[in-house]
């Protein structure tokens, strides 16, 4: 059975009344899904109760060979447009009850925004990371910095100019799971330039050191870090981070956990106790001072040639 028919029968028994778009990879035509991958579909309510706000629903839809994930985030015509967690470059409409009697597309007008808005936040993004590594810069040059407490800024603000150039250059969102598709479209798409910067910065952030010890430590943080905020769906991130390892695809792994890293350090407090393990999950390594510095003013000048 194609993917098509699978979303459609799945559709058709669990969301018939309303109409419905697949959005993330499988809806993008330059991208190679994974068989741990799972299909995110929106939902789209024209005549939602009042305030409701998005609520995503998990289905486990077993079949002959596999077992199938659908993420359904269920959405009203209220907060479509205003909710920017919503964004998407690509998607494919499943249409059911509005679409089939309107020419008014609300998914496509959705994207249209996305599109328009996204270069905005990827300025404002660069704007953050040459403020953040600005100030790196600035505490690695005092005699008394801890570097220690650094470390961790440090391959932060390393990860963060990777993926804003990899936005800036695809004019589309990450895909976690398929980073390193992403990286090599832009190396294959832009000039030598922009191709020797995300070279540099896979050098900054050691990426030739990831290997099956790594990612198994990385795992094992991930988990603790996960059981610490009692998430309730902890499975499917440590199912990709498994499904790579098992297919030798390591380097894929480290790049979901650091996806993962930066939307944890970016709504955890600079004290938190858990850092060490975050530390540990994306293989923060001690360097002199003298090297973090120069590593820090390449990633500056990285964000400065995009603005």
């Amino acid at each position: 059975m194609d993917n098509t028919t699978k979303i459609w029968e799945f559709l058709q028994d669990n969301y018939s009344e309303t109409d419905c778009a697949l959005i993330g990879c499988h809806a993008d035509p330059k991208i190679t899904s994974h068989e741990c991958c799972e299909f995110d579909i929106l939902s789209f309510n024209e005549n939602p109760r009042p305030n409701l706000h998005p609520q995503t629903q998990f289905h486990n839809i077993r079949g002959e060979t596999k077992t199938s994930i659908f993420e359904v985030i269920m959405v009203g015509k209220n907060n479509f447009y205003s909710n920017a967690d919503l964004g998407y470059s690509e998607y494919a409409p499943f249409p059911r009850s509005s679409l089939r009697s309107t020419s008014f597309d609300h998914f496509e007008r959705k994207k249209e925004l996305f599109c328009q808005s996204i270069q905005f936040k990827n300025r404002t993004n660069i704007i953050r990371n040459i403020y953040s590594i600005s100030k790196v810069i600035h505490d690695l040059n005092k005699e008394n910095s801890n570097t220690d407490i650094l470390s961790l800024d440090i391959k932060i603000c390393s990860l963060l100019t990777l993926t804003s150039l990899l936005q800036w250059y695809l004019k589309k969102e990450l895909r976690p799971s398929h980073m390193r598709e992403q990286i090599q479209l832009v190396l294959e798409n832009e000039n030598s330039k922009v191709s020797e910067a995300i070279t540099c910065i896979l050098d900054i952030i050691d990426s030739e050191r990831i290997n099956k010890s790594t990612i198994s430590r990385s795992e094992r943080s991930i988990m603790m870090l996960l059981n610490k905020d009692k998430q309730s769906k902890p499975s499917l991130i440590a199912e990709k981070i498994n499904y790579f390892k098992l297919k030798g695809k390591h380097f894929d792994a480290m790049l979901l956990v650091y996806d993962f890293a930066i939307q944890y350090y970016q709504k955890t407090p600079v004290s938190d106790r858990y850092n060490e393990v975050l530390k540990r999950a994306i293989d923060v390594q001690n360097k002199e001072k003298i090297t973090w510095l120069k590593e820090m003013k390449l990633l500056l000048k990285f964000n400065k040639n995009l603005l």
